[in-house]
């Protein structure tokens, strides 16, 4: 084994999308075989490189961790085209589905209702920006959550955030696409997302298809933007770790206005990490508001100074007028910024922790947050009003949740083969699968919208008890 203390030009590391740890609709995956040599590669800049041995795959179920990883090399060298045409360990995700990790995005939907409720256009877009970038802030955690089946569906219902709804369905296995929609009194956010990945050496390379949309209500303004390129290092040996990286232009489609964020990428020493700046710009193109920060911690904004009006043509009188305007809404403008806590005070703090392992009901739940443990609660009452296809119902989630490694594993193995019955019924029967809450944009082919039907089942279901 030798170690290098600089970045070696040949790791291979590069991916996109959202870092969700998904590794489903992978291209070209590596053949790994006994002594290939493997690079490790460390944020700190560091790339050890160590030789495979082969291993057991047969490892018991409760021997599997995160850390040791043990036999999924050999799993993973098997894999042709998919990774995860491969049976996994249970214990290697956590009690949690991919449906849900969509809604943990919304940790900070704060940022929305802000946003709804400011008067100023520039300012409004600054707060959709900010919360655009706080969506990676649950996108750091490396534990691998349950691929969804198909039809699976998620809700969340938060009177306390505005009235918040949110719903998500697993709208097609191959390839896999989650799709969501949330509302509440101030906002409307949905997203579609389609993981394409590819696989080579210790790292995997990813992209996000679909985009990310918000509509304001009081303002009926519309903002897209699309996913981040994002890179998982050490997915077979050494610490998992992820890298969000790229620009990210958030539209106000409504407006025209924009803003540019550039997301850093990892560089030597961990040099940039997490770091995010970039500009609100008004209809002309110019930066009015600067935004900076780091996403996993807090982001910060201040007001630009707008460029000297152009006073070449006007009389003295004129010009002095002019200037003298100008500068006293570039000082109003810049009082309303500071209001609204910029500059001085962080606009956005991330304040949803990695509790204490000891404080976590169950060991699979790795940097899990208080919010992570509200998105995945199942009560008796929830029981009774949620549909069968729920992931908070699922065995396997379930199971793992309370610690059964074994029935987790036999209820993934069940539910896995009853999906894969049902699709070659279908297949045989020349039937195509049509989600039940979501349909395929007119827009374009990677985004899903809602068609609004689901709550009013919800509504005639508890009608019916």
């Amino acid at each position: 084994m030798s170690e290098s203390n600089g970045k070696n030009n040949k790791s291979s590391s590069t991916v996109v999308g959202n870092g969700k740890g998904s590794t489903d609709n992978v291209e070209n995956p590596r053949k790994f075989k006994k002594n290939d040599s493997v690079e490790i590669q460390n944020p700190e800049g560091s790339v050890t490189e160590t030789i495979l041995q082969d291993e057991n795959p047969d490892v018991p179920e409760e021997d599997v961790t995160k850390e040791e990883r043990q036999g999924l090399m050999k799993l993973l060298s098997k894999a042709i085209g998919d990774v995860t045409a491969v049976t996994l360990p249970v214990t290697l995700n956590e009690p949690a589905s991919f449906l849900m990790r969509l809604c943990e995005q919304l940790q900070y939907s704060e940022l929305l209702d802000k946003a709804n409720l400011l008067d100023d256009s520039s300012q409004r877009l600054m707060c959709v920006s900010v919360f655009a970038a706080t969506l990676y802030a649950v996108a750091e955690r490396t534990c691998k959550p349950f691929n969804p089946l198909l039809g699976e569906t998620y809700e969340f219902v938060d009177p306390k955030r505005g009235n918040l709804k949110f719903i998500a369905e697993q709208v097609s296995h191959h390839p896999p696409i989650g799709a969501c929609f949330a509302e509440n009194d101030n906002f409307k956010f949905w997203e579609a997302q389609q993981l394409k990945s590819k696989f080579g050496g210790n790292s995997l390379d990813c992209v996000s298809l679909g985009s990310m949309n918000v509509y304001l209500k009081r303002h009926n303004e519309y903002y897209r933007w699309e996913a981040l390129k994002t890179t998982v290092h050490n997915v077979i040996v050494g610490k998992i770790w992820l890298d969000h990286y790229g620009e990210a232009e958030i539209k106000n489609i409504t407006s025209g206005e924009k803003a540019v964020l550039n997301f850093t990428k990892c560089g030597w020493f961990s040099k940039g990490w997490h770091e995010v700046s970039g500009n609100v710009l008004d209809l002309k193109g110019t930066p009015v508001i600067q935004i900076f920060g780091k996403w996993n911690e807090s982001i910060y904004a201040k007001s630009i100074g707008t460029p000297p009006a152009d006073t070449s043509n006007m009389s003295k009188k004129e010009a002095k007028q002019v200037v003298r305007e100008q500068r006293k809404e570039e000082k109003e403008f810049k009082k309303q910024v500071l209001k609204n806590l910029t500059a001085e005070e962080p606009l956005w703090v991330h304040t949803y922790k990695s509790l204490d392992p000891s404080k976590l009901p169950c060991k699979y739940m790795g940097e899990w947050t208080t919010h992570s443990l509200v998105i995945t609660e199942l009560t008796d009452e929830m029981r009774k009003i949620l549909p069968p296809t729920d992931s908070r119902i699922r065995g396997d989630r379930y199971a793992l949740e309370k610690e059964d490694t074994k029935k987790a594993a036999a209820e993934k193995h069940t539910l896995e083969e009853k999906q894969r019955a049902e699709e070659k019924k279908r297949i045989a029967n020349n039937q195509t699968w049509v989600p039940r809450y979501f349909v395929q944009s007119k827009q374009s082919e990677h985004d899903w919208d809602y068609n609004g039907k689901y709550w009013e089942e919800r509504e005639a279901r508890l009608a019916r008890k």
